[in-house]
């Protein structure tokens, strides 16, 4: 596998996305309990992955 693919399939958690979009951590809470923004919840914590989030960003969706 090479890096770049490796980077995008990476899970981030709460403050590491709102630190890549610039918002805020509650802005990325809000949107997770709307089902606006792609995540997962791994036991009781929200992540997210990266390929997902540039998806997400490219479409119609995003903020």
């Amino acid at each position: 596998m090479e890096a770049s693919t490796d980077m995008r399939d990476r899970l981030m958690d709460v403050s590491e996305v709102a630190r890549y979009l610039n918002v805020r951590t509650s802005w990325i809470y809000s949107k997770a309990a709307q089902r606006a923004i792609p995540c997962s919840r791994v036991g009781k914590y929200l992540r997210f992955r990266k390929a997902e989030i540039d998806e997400w960003l490219e479409s119609e969706d995003a903020f």
